[in-house]
Parts: C-alpha cells; structure tokens; sequence
C-alpha cells in the first residue's frame, strides 16, 4: 500500500472526491476505485508530536511500502511563487533548536526544495530568520513523518504548495483557500505518474577497493541524489581515493550542514589537536557531549592542556547545537 498523508482535511477534500475514499475512522480513508486501491490516506494532524504518534499506528496495522506527503508550507525565501507545487528533497526539524537528524526524501525532482518542520506557527519575524538559515519552507509535520519513514525503513516523498509567505499571512485566510491547494495538488499528483513497480536497480563501479558494506552503503546514499545531480555526483568518485572518502562526500552533499557543523568542529578542536589532544565528538551529531583524550607524560603536557582548557569556550558547542550558524 501507498499511504498519502496530509495535515488537514482541508488539504485532502479533492483528493477524497476524485480518488474515492470513504473514511475508516476519523483520520483514515480507504477506497475501492480500481485506479487507486493500493492507496490509503491518512490526516495526520498539525504539528510535529500529533504526527509522530498517528502515523506509526497506521504503518503497524497495513502493509504501507512507501508515503508520500501532500501540504502547504510557507515560502522562507521570496523567490517562490505563491500557489506553485514543490518536490522536497530534505527536511529538517526545529523545536526551539535545531533537531541535528535530518531525512533526504526517496526521489528527488528537479528545482527540489529544502523543508524544515517548526514545533510552533512561524509568528515572529526573529523566527522565520533563523529557520531560513536551514531552509527554504517551513511546515509542521513533514519532519515527523520523514523520522517515522526512516524508523520502519519505508521511503517517503513530499511535495509542497506555498500558501504563504511566512508571517506574513494569517492561518485562517490559509483555510479559506484550502480547497483550491487541494485541488492544486491533486492535480500535481495525477501528472506525476510515478510507476512504482518498474524502478530500475543500478550497478556501480568504482576505481578504490570497496567493501560489500561500504558498497551497499554508496548505493544506499546515491538512491537519494536527483537525478539531474546523479552524473556529476558519480563523477565524483574517479577523484576519490577510497570509499570511506566518497561516503564522506556523498553525506555532506545530501545534508550540507553536517558538513558546516563538523567544519566547525574541526575548527574547535584546533587548539587541542596541536598539543596532541583528541576532542571526540558523537559521530552521529546526536549528542553535544565529547570526550577528551590525551597522553601526558609529563608536566609540560598538562600545562599545555590547562592553557586550552582555558581558552576553551563551551558556549561555541552550545551554539553549534542550537543551530546558530549560517549554511
């Protein structure tokens, strides 16, 4: 089954109307149009905790295989056009930080944007500056249902509609146009016409020696590149020495601000790398925590180490870990 999620009713009205659902529940439709009978749909609510407790019960329940959200958002960036229709190929999560997991969608399309998910309605302007560091929409759920995507191993796509410049208009003028962004994306989503069954598996080589792990793992990584990137990606590779190098690579053009983040980091530990000290941090950049490691041999060493512990400033990794950074 294909799951179409949507925040609002609103959103769905002609997706129920020309598709056939008829409603399980309060939140899940079904129908038995032959066309669409592989297709469930599912409101999911606003916001991030709403989505993440909804979604999982429904993925336990039927034999989803892939999700595909469908929503407004608003435009961080003046050069989207208002009541166009846009891929997403990666989220983000804000909830008074930066949430450091982000989640690349399965296919990205061509003019694909970045999306960040907000815990809260985008009311001030202070706020609509930080998260246009991160992104070009913002919504509220999409990084939920990415999170869960990722937790159960189903890929997700996303396609937005901008309703809005955010802050700039209220939420009930928003609902009052809910029907034509229905409609609207419906419309986007009958041209799509995505065959799920007929995608082809592609077979890579590469000049460095490459383990079957690390193997899957590029293929893994070169699945969510677009496909307008795809050969520029590849070639890539030719100039890289091993495949831990193009992993490297292949992350931090999927999700350029861990690329910020551990250019940063690196800028951190300098002063400890120069005295022979290690400041290791959470590969994964799921914890502000690091450990410090170093040899001492003698009293030299722990003055040099008392000097960079001086200096050192804990603020910078706070900073880092709240998300106040430009990308």
């Amino acid at each position: 089954m294909i799951l179409l999620t949507m925040a609002h009713k609103g959103e769905a009205k002609y997706f129920i109307k020309m598709m056939g659902f008829k409603s399980v529940d309060q939140v899940l439709y079904t129908t038995t149009d032959p066309a669409y009978d592989n297709y469930l749909l599912l409101i999911t609510g606003e916001g991030i905790l709403n989505t993440l407790t909804r979604i999982p019960y429904y993925l336990a329940k039927y034999e989803v295989k892939e999700i595909i959200n469908f929503g407004t958002a608003g435009a961080l960036t003046n050069h989207l056009t208002y009541k166009d229709v846009y891929p997403v190929k990666l989220v983000y999560g804000y909830n008074e930080s930066l949430l450091f997991h982000s989640y690349p969608s399965s296919i990205p399309k061509k003019n694909a944007l970045t999306c960040i998910s907000s815990d809260k309605r985008v009311d001030t302007e202070d706020l609509k500056q930080i998260l246009s560091y991160h992104a070009e929409i913002v919504d509220r759920e999409l990084w939920a249902i990415a999170k869960v995507a990722k937790e159960y191993k189903i890929p997700y796509h996303c396609y937005k509609i901008i309703s809005d410049y955010a802050n700039e208009r209220i939420c009930d003028l928003v609902k009052e146009e809910a029907l034509e962004y229905s409609k609207r994306l419906f419309t986007y989503f009958n041209d799509l016409k995505i065959d799920y069954k007929t995608r082809s598996k592609e077979v890579y080589e590469f000049n460095f020696h490459c383990s079957f792990s690390n193997q899957k793992r590029i293929e893994k990584l070169l699945e969510k590149i677009s496909i307008e990137d795809k050969n520029e990606v590849l070639e890539k590779a030719d100039h890289c020495n091993s495949a831990k190098e193009y992993i490297t690579f292949l992350e931090n053009h999927i999700n350029p601000i861990n690329q910020t983040i551990h250019k940063r980091l690196e800028q951190i530990q300098k002063p400890f790398s120069t005295i022979g000290a290690q400041l290791q941090f959470d590969p994964k950049l799921e914890k502000k925590h690091f450990h410090l490691k170093m040899q001492i041999n003698d009293q030299k060493n722990l003055r040099q180490l008392s000097k960079a512990l001086e200096q050192f400033d804990y603020q910078e990794i706070e900073n880092l870990w709240n998300g106040h950074f430009d990308v």
